[in-house]
């Protein structure tokens, strides 16, 4: 029989690897999946992750309160020194199982309690369908960002599977943010995740609501900063984690604006050489739109600028001040080609649904609207790509037919709502 696993990665990329390794380094049994092989082929043979980080972040990777480090002596040690050259201090985890592709089913060996998606948001429908036949009463499934309504995503395509039996009683929840900044360079080192920054809370959120409560005991114990609890104690709904996110506020338009350099491979630190103050102001009013959203519908959320002064103490009057204090930020190069999730995810499963939802609520998103309109254009005009084909829409989510208080109460209570006074009579 296999042995207990606490938690489940789907998703070997950069974040999934950094999940795996902090968490296996606690001693916590750890399963890890990729939908390809190619993200997983060279740790299959040991099951080994290298976990390397600044010394500076240590106090935050690594508190007082977590579990003693629980690092393998290692065969590794010339890589180990070569990144004590660098700086960095790290070791070396086993994990519990690395399987991918058709294996999906090896990934639930042990019996996970807790399933962290960590993938791109565009493939959350997917990894919904791949997991479906192994999920059971009282898992919990989080999504490692959901970006913009991830969550109901994944619990529709779960409970379509199901139209015709008994669902499982899956908590089914997003978090509005990654936990880690963090890199692989899965080319020279795929064995390697460098995380360069630790924030300090993720707020998640669960359909319904009142869900999250269940679970922040366990999730919290391994995840300290996971938090499900507004300021006055009230539990958040998705769309506090949803309209938290800040990834389409800053990665979209920094994408379009540094395009040519990009697009040329410039070397390029994205946060900090991407912006100039007059371009931050750019940012500045997609933000803006996002908050008069949030505030149309009664959910409190940070401006992004104080987002990044709670995650990380940056400090700074504009987001290019922010940026350039924000130390997490300091060393993340920007890539080398437009065809990345920065566009791809971030587009159609984040502004395209806000755009969608200001729509009903009648809230301005013109710039917001400019941004996804280039992104589409240079997407489709050099990958000859629609990024709007599989876009989250309100039709795609099922809230076509409902107003915004008929939207928010299905969210918060998990049942569709048919009394008139929640239906958008215009449709």
């Amino acid at each position: 029989m296999a042995e207990k696993a606490d938690v489940l990665i789907l998703g070997a990329g950069s974040l999934g690897k950094a999940y795996a390794a902090k968490t296996a380094s606690l001693g916590y049994q750890v399963n890890l999946y990729n939908r390809s092989l190619e993200r997983t082929s060279d740790l299959e043979e040991d099951s080994e992750l290298i976990i390397a980080f600044d010394p500076n972040i240590e106090g935050k990777l690594y508190p007082k309160t977590d579990k003693r480090i629980n690092f393998k002596p290692v065969k590794e040690r010339e890589r180990l020194k070569m990144l004590k050259s660098e700086g960095l201090k790290g070791g070396v985890v086993e994990l519990n199982k690395i399987s991918s592709g058709k294996y999906i089913e090896e990934a639930f060996e042990g019996d996970p309690d807790i399933i962290m998606v960590t993938t791109t948001a565009r493939g959350h429908k997917h990894m919904a369908r791949k997991i479906v036949p192994y999920l059971r009463d009282d898992q919990t499934v989080l999504l490692n960002p959901g970006r913009m309504l991830g969550a109901l995503e994944f619990r529709n395509e779960v409970e379509r599977h199901y139209k015709n039996g008994k669902v499982p009683k899956v908590i089914i929840g997003e978090a509005d943010t990654s936990l880690f900044a963090c890199r692989v360079d899965e080319i020279h080192d795929p064995k390697t995740v460098k995380i360069h920054g630790v924030k300090n809370r993720i707020n998640f959120a669960t359909i319904p609501s009142k869900d999250a409560e269940k679970i922040i005991g366990p999730v919290k114990k391994i995840f300290r900063q996971f938090n499900c609890y507004l300021d006055d104690g009230r539990v958040m709904n998705v769309l506090h984690t949803s309209l938290g996110n800040v990834g389409g506020v800053f990665h979209v338009p920094i994408m379009i604006l540094n395009a040519k350099d990009i697009s040329d491979g410039k070397v390029l630190k994205f946060y900090v050489e991407g912006l100039n103050p007059t371009l931050s102001g750019l940012l500045e009013e997609v933000d803006d739109e996002r908050i008069e959203l949030a505030n149309k519908l009664r959910i409190h959320v940070e401006p992004a600028i104080m987002w990044l002064e709670r995650e990380y103490g940056s400090e700074g009057a504009t987001l290019h001040e922010a940026f350039k204090n924000t130390d997490a930020y300091a060393n993340l190069f920007a890539p080398t080609s437009i065809n990345v999730r920065q566009l791809t995810e971030e587009v159609p499963c984040s502004l395209v649904p806000m755009v969608e939802l200001a729509k009903k609520a009648g809230t301005e998103y013109a710039t917001t609207g400019a941004f996804i309109q280039i992104a589409h254009v240079l997407i489709r005009r050099g990958r000859k790509r629609d990024i709007f084909k599989k876009a989250r829409t309100m039709k795609s989510l099922g809230l076509e037919k409902l107003n915004i208080k008929g939207i928010k109460k299905y969210l918060i209570t998990g049942e569709y709502p048919t009394d008139e006074r929640f239906l958008d009579l215009e449709i």
